[in-house]
């Protein structure tokens, strides 16, 4: 039943067999008749049943958005709790949901992070491969609402300590420019104080292709820090 309903996906298997070791399974032995057929169809149903028939979907939906948002990276939970607005116990509900879809690290002795583990399930989330609005799941997840939530947080990096100011340092250009604050982006890559501290924990040379980019826009806004910008992309180079 489960190779015919995998319709030779090996990933459905997967996903099905991670949920039926689940201790709370959407799915059981004695349901497995209803599992629906290929991955598409499969997150969807799983979706279905983690809300509920007229089930409230805003929640998950607020940390699904930065988690898609994070491109695999790790993000920290006090991230996430900052991001989301939910306290640490309100996200407890989500993350549970979430589980086997997750990847869960741990970031020194006391802090954790979460990444979505399946590059499928993101792509899913965000429709990518559907050009038609038309056609999109009820599920859909928007990432630009993620780097923008993140980039407003990762802005105040100066005022965070340990694993959320690393993120803050390393995640704040990208979110920003992901999510089209380009005064942000021209503001905070002009930043001496700025580009000092991201150099002590990561290399500047990251930066050059969301720096190059950026440059387009310093035209369109015409910034008065265009010569300083110009300097630090020489420097970058």
């Amino acid at each position: 039943l489960l190779a015919r309903q995998s319709e030779g996906c090996f990933l459905y298997l997967v996903e099905a067999l991670n949920d039926l070791a689940n201790p709370v399974p959407i799915y059981t032995f004695q349901t497995l008749s209803s599992l629906p057929p290929g991955m598409p169809h499969w997150y969807e149903g799983w979706m279905h049943r983690v809300v509920g028939i007229g089930g409230d979907f805003r929640v998950l939906r607020s940390v699904l958005e930065l988690l898609v948002a994070t491109n695999k990276a790790p993000l920290p939970l006090d991230m996430l709790v900052l991001a989301s607005g939910l306290s640490t116990d309100d996200l407890a509900k989500p993350l549970r949901q979430l589980t086997q879809h997750l990847a869960r690290s741990e970031l020194g002795s006391q802090s954790l992070a979460y990444s979505i583990r399946s590059e499928r399930f993101r792509e899913w989330l965000t429709c990518k491969d559907v050009a038609d609005p038309g056609d999109w799941h009820g599920y859909r997840i928007n990432p630009t609402v993620g780097h923008r939530r993140l980039a407003s947080v990762c802005k105040d990096w100066n005022t965070f300590d340990g694993q959320a100011r690393s993120y803050a340092l390393q995640g704040y250009p990208v979110h920003a420019a992901e999510a089209g604050m380009d005064a942000d982006l021209l503001h905070v890559l002009c930043d001496s104080d700025y580009l000092a501290r991201r150099a002590a924990i990561a290399p500047l040379s990251e930066l050059s292709s969301t720096y190059k980019q950026s440059l387009e826009e310093i035209h369109r806004i015409g910034l008065r820090d265009k010569p300083i910008a110009l300097r630090h992309l020489k420097q970058l180079r």
